[in-house]
């Protein structure tokens, strides 16, 4: 199972936790207050009167991949350009807990509830090296994810999702040879949840192999809100990003099996700098986006000039061994009732396993699409 949980580690590196390690810290409470960051009024007793500007588009957003490479003297990994990673958000209108897939003991009759939708794509491709020999493994890999979950008056809870996962990754610390360098990963997983979010059903659907199912409990001692690995990065979308704030709260992986308790610390709100290329990117994609993304030019009426501005958020497993974490930028919310930057990702900074590199993920457009 460890071996597993490395591999895994690897491969998920753009939307798991298991690639983070990190301190224990004091949550504000056990429940993480969650807000429609992703609207103009961000409340949750306005939530429901975007309902039907979600169900009719989706927010769509792209951004540039690249990597730092590491210091891991045994072997490398290096990326082909051209890298991407897409997300798609937007709302069912009606999830319908008596449907045929779902699993018998979950279901529900006559039960039906509005639902988001966050899409995932990531397309990576590059080679592994073997240091001593100069041998090369070649990899073209793709991750694509669906995950439905609740609205944040419900605190986001996860209801389905299905991962399909391409993968080639780092096996182990210091490979004795290209055998051992790598492993390779070919699977969906298909997720169903109970109506209470206690209970999680995982299929596991490989190439050449029988199809695999388990139920999970997904209870804690702690009741601490909980999420799927890869609703994350919306998840945390939706907390108040205040700086100094710190929480706990449970992350569900279907290809591990197992839930394990993350901490989310956020830092003041920064202005983007115009003047670091990658920022400059991020403040013309913004800037692109309008009317969606409506922060203005000029002044307010304080005479201080606009700016876009971001939360800092630092992932890490609530863990005694310390290890380097996961950092995600988020378009400062100044207004909950003119949330002109709707809270959106702008950035993500990924350490790979095996001290291997960095991966950042840079937004390079956002737009609203009708469905």
């Amino acid at each position: 199972m460890k071996g597993t949980i490395k591999i895994i580690a690897a491969l998920l590196a753009a939307g798991s936790v298991f690639s983070l390690a990190g301190c224990a810290g004091t949550p504000l409470s056990a429940k993480v207050s969650t807000l429609a960051n992703w609207n103009i009024r961000n409340t949750v007793n306005v939530e429901s009167a975007y309902a039907s500007f979600w169900q009719e588009n989706a927010e769509v957003a792209m951004y540039d991949v690249t990597f730092a490479a590491g210091n891991n003297g045994t072997f490398s990994v290096s990326y082909n350009d051209g890298g991407t990673y897409t997300t798609k958000f937007y709302m069912q209108a009606a999830y319908d807990w008596n449907g045929a897939d779902i699993p018998e003991a979950y279901r529900s009759a006559d039960a039906t509830e509005p639902v988001y939708v966050y899409e995932t794509q990531l397309s990576l491709s590059g080679t592994y090296t073997l240091t001593a020999t100069g041998e090369k493994v070649q990899f073209d890999d793709s991750i694509t994810t669906v995950t439905k979950f609740r609205m944040a008056e419900g605190n986001l809870q996860p209801v389905y999702s299905y991962h399909d996962v391409t993968s080639t990754s780092p096996a182990t610390l210091n490979p004795s040879s290209v055998q051992d360098m790598c492993a390779v990963v070919d699977a969906e997983y298909v997720t169903y949840y109970n109506r209470d979010c206690t209970q999680a059903t995982v299929t596991v659907k490989k190439a050449g192999s029988q199809d695999s199912t388990e139920s999970v409990s997904l209870t804690g001692d702690k009741d601490y809100s909980l999420f799927e690995n890869f609703q994350l990065r919306a998840a945390v979308r939706a907390f108040n990003k205040t700086g100094g704030t710190s929480y706990l709260f449970d992350v569900f992986s279907p290809e591990a099996g197992n839930v394990q308790t993350v901490q989310a610390t956020c830092a003041e709100a920064a202005q983007l700098d115009a003047n670091a290329a990658e920022q400059k990117k991020i403040i013309d994609a913004l800037s692109a986006a309008s009317p969606y993304i409506f922060v203005e030019s000029g002044t307010n009426d304080d005479g201080a000039a606009r700016t876009y501005r971001y939360n800092a958020v630092s992932l890490s497993l609530e863990a005694d061994m310390g290890g380097q974490n996961d950092l995600l930028w988020y378009a400062a919310v100044e207004n909950d009732d003119v949330n002109a930057a709707r809270s959106l990702l702008l950035r993500v900074r990924t350490p790979l396993a095996f001290a291997l590199g960095t991966l950042d993920y840079t937004l390079s457009s956002v737009s609203s699409v009708k469905l």
